[in-house]
């Protein structure tokens, strides 16, 4: 066996343990916590909510199909109801089943992006250590984490060219949460520009057909509420009386002081752009500081990341390819989730969940192949390439101090 055989085994190796420490060390503290979902007014509560069976109630048949507006929306309530057909957990461990089995597939399909984007896999595995440290897979509502192994699936297949398959797993994560669908419809504009007519038609024709066909029936028996009618002056109603740190007297709200009970969330702003001007600017306080919060330093190496990107635009490699496709879609992610917050509300630290690892990843991607500056992507580099030993060095810090925010996550998962 040569030494560069035997290299590349053990370090795949290496990248599946540490799957193994992330996946392990996450049960344990998720079997820690709750073991039934909190009911509503908590948005976990979509798990109980989730039920796709066809039963008899007081002699009258009963489907209940997930509503867009709801915090599982769409593909993520569908999911759990497929789940609770199959499995059928006690109502009193649902909390741990759900959050147990998208846990590991989240875990699973951040490993399969790194084996994708990352050479050395000693590297790998400290972003994946690193992902793992942050505690993200911890926080509710478990949507979140399902719209991100949605779109994690979908850039496995852009990668493999599986275009068909990609525009499914698109209009997935954009029926995942109501405001997912903004960024899968900015991701599918861009994949129309980016790849040739032959490739996106596929990925066009498969995203327009299964958004028909998993909103129709929302459509058909909730009527135009189930696709169309939302809760964009609920949400901002919360937001701004959070903001307001004003405890209400009677019945009337900072809110309806300031807005005078508006019927919709544009009379709202058209009666006091002023009062909306204001709350954009603690909402963008507010979120940048959750940016931070919740990245560390990889919020920097995202920054970085890009910087870098143009860099490659005019390299042949596959890798490479990738690696710039990664960059622009998750980019286009990130605008997309963070202006949408700033409108409504603010920029939670559990939104955070759709471009964390992805910017983890790519800001590992990125330095990897400018520091280390490898010739050959077939295996793994050069280990005494200093360039290569200083990016482990600064992963491994990272992956660390990753855990200094994690009690907090895991004392209070549904508050962030």
């Amino acid at each position: 066996m040569s030494m560069r055989h035997w290299q590349r085994e053990h370090q795949s190796l290496l990248l599946w343990f540490s799957l193994l420490i992330v996946v392990v060390f996450s049960a344990i503290v998720i079997v820690q916590g709750a073991a039934a979902p909190a009911p509503h007014p908590m948005d976990q509560g979509f798990l109980i909510s989730a039920d796709l069976r066809l039963h008899r109630v007081d002699g009258h048949w009963v489907f209940q199909y997930p509503h867009l507006q709801w915090s599982g929306a769409i593909s993520s309530t569908g999911v759990v109801g497929i789940y609770k057909l199959l499995i059928n957990p006690s109502p009193e461990f649902l909390n741990w089943h759900i959050k147990l089995t998208v846990m590991f597939v989240w875990f699973f399909s951040i490993l399969y992006l790194i084996r994708s984007l990352i050479v050395d896999q000693v590297v790998g595995a400290l972003v994946l250590l690193g992902i793992g440290a942050l505690g993200l897979q911890f926080l509710e509502p478990t949507s979140e984490l399902l719209g991100a192994i949605f779109f994690n699936v979908f850039l496995l297949l852009i990668f493999r060219q599986r275009f068909l398959l990609a525009g499914i797993a698109l209009a997935l994560f954009g029926l995942a949460k109501v405001d997912m669908s903004a960024a899968s419809t900015l991701v599918l504009i861009y994949c129309t520009w980016r790849y040739q007519r032959s490739e996106y038609m596929p990925l066009l024709s498969a995203y327009v057909f299964t958004m028909v066909l998993l909103l129709a029936p929302a459509l058909y028996l909730h009527g135009s509420d189930g696709a169309l009618g939302g809760r964009a002056l609920a949400v901002f109603q919360y937001h701004y009386d959070y903001f307001s740190g004003i405890q209400s007297t009677g019945i009337r709200t900072p809110f309806a002081e300031a807005f005078n009970s508006p019927s919709s969330f544009a009379q709202a702003v058209l009666s006091n752009p002023r009062e909306y001007a204001t709350f954009i600017g603690k909402s963008i306080i507010e979120s940048a500081r959750n940016l931070f919060f919740v990245g560390h330093i990889y919020v920097i190496g995202f920054l970085v990341m890009f910087l870098f990107a143009g860099r490659f635009w005019r390299e042949r490699g596959t890798r490479q390819n990738e690696l710039n496709a990664a960059a622009d879609i998750t980019f286009i992610l990130f605008i997309s989730t963070t202006l949408f917050s700033i409108v409504f509300a603010y920029l939670h630290v559990r939104y955070a969940i759709r471009f964390t690892d992805l910017s983890a990843i790519g800001f590992a991607a990125m330095l990897e192949q400018t520091l280390a500056q490898p010739k050959k992507y077939a295996g793994p580099l050069n280990p005494t390439d200093r360039g290569l030993t200083a990016l482990r060095i600064t992963l491994g810090v990272l992956a660390l101090g990753g855990l200094l925010r994690l009690p907090e996550f895991v004392a209070a998962p549904h508050d962030w």
